[in-house]
């Protein structure tokens, strides 16, 4: 089995579920990549076969991986490139940067979530960059965003 991890930031969570994977899944073939070459470092120290860094690495082994792992960032980014949509990510991240309905303090202040959820989740995908929801479920491979239980400390595994 051929699994995918995409990390961002430190790649600590990405490393930690390396390990986890590599004790669980002895056979499975890792790949890491990481949005940065920190991220990336971390994951092959955690155990993985290989890595890389930045959006080409991602495209390329999306269209290999049988599973696919998004990390934080790498959920977020990862799930563009299994739907076939390569700088979509980018392009809302640089549209949106400043729009406090995207990402801000007001947010966090106003709603306790830095995110703006109904804005990121439907506004952006459903009318404003349309997400291609038909290409995300041709796509090969299962895709799985990580989270982290406030009540466990533990990382959950949703399946998308």
């Amino acid at each position: 089995m051929k699994i995918l991890v995409i990390d961002g930031q430190g790649g600590q969570l990405g490393g930690q579920i390396i390990k986890s994977l590599k004790s669980n899944f002895s056979e499975a073939d890792i790949t890491a990549v990481g949005t940065n070459a920190t991220a990336t470092a971390t994951m092959l120290k955690a155990g993985a076969y290989r890595g890389a860094t930045g959006e080409n690495p991602v495209v390329v082994a999306c269209r290999k991986a049988d599973v696919i792992i998004g990390v934080s960032a790498g959920a977020l980014f990862g799930i563009n490139y299994k739907s076939r949509q390569k700088g979509r990510a980018l392009r809302s991240n640089l549209k949106y940067v400043n729009d406090k309905r995207y990402m801000s303090f007001y947010n966090l202040l106003t709603t306790g979530n830095i995110v703006n959820e109904d804005f990121c989740f439907n506004e952006i995908p459903n009318i404003l960059d349309d997400f291609n929801y038909a290409s995300f479920k041709r796509s090969k491979g299962d895709f799985y965003a990580t989270v982290t239980n406030v009540k466990t400390g533990e990382a959950e595994y949703i399946k998308i």
